[in-house]
């Protein structure tokens, strides 16, 4: 499958590349949204009810929470951790070569970030590449799932990066009313795709 580099998130402090497939999964995310006006969940959050799909997967929020919208992404990773007990879900400041280790232990992964450029909530398929030398503690999606796949043997068969819009990035705790959609469109959006998988 072709991939192509995209930029999903350009700001002053940083810039961020995905290497994505076809947007199949945003497709889906669409009829979703416009088939379930209230996609709210009402289940009873318990490991029983959660089932192997979020065991055997794992949710990595990411971002400046310092930073107004940029706190995006951890804000989708402790909403979904509270909803779903049984969903490993880690919150970090930026994505480190350590995360390869609990990357290698899942199925399936989601990468959640705030991106600048991003008018809406979207959901692209992270696809691995050939290994290259980590010269920097902050990586891509793609360098931690190839890191993954070399040092420990195993990467996860399905990886997602979730995109949130974001708008503001001054000095803030608190998101933008746009990003603060988004984190619950987002959440929404994974519960989802854990379910029907």
């Amino acid at each position: 499958m072709n991939s192509s580099l995209i930029t999903t998130k350009t700001q002053r402090h940083k810039e961020k590349h995905y290497e994505v497939s076809a947007p199949s999964v945003t497709q889906w995310w669409s009829w979703f949204k416009d088939h379930h006006e209230d996609t709210k969940s009402t289940k009873k959050n318990d490991m029983s009810s959660d089932g192997n799909n979020f065991r055997s997967a794992l949710v990595i929020g990411y971002g400046n929470t310092l930073r107004g919208d940029d706190a995006a992404g951890v804000r989708v990773a402790e909403e979904l951790a509270r909803r779903h007990p049984a969903l490993r879900c880690l919150s970090v400041h930026q994505l480190t070569p350590e995360l390869a280790h609990d990357i290698a232990e899942v199925d399936r992964v989601f990468f959640v970030d705030a991106d600048a450029m991003a008018d809406h909530v979207y959901a692209e398929s992270v696809e691995q590449t050939p290994a290259r030398s980590v010269r920097s503690h902050s990586l891509s999606p793609t360098s931690l799932l190839s890191l993954a796949r070399d040092l420990y043997g195993h990467a996860p068969r399905q990886a997602h990066v979730i995109g949130i819009p974001a708008r503001e990035f001054d000095l803030s705790e608190d998101l933008s009313p746009a990003a603060r959609t988004g984190v619950a469109e987002a959440v929404e959006c994974v519960g989802a795709m854990l379910e029907r998988s």
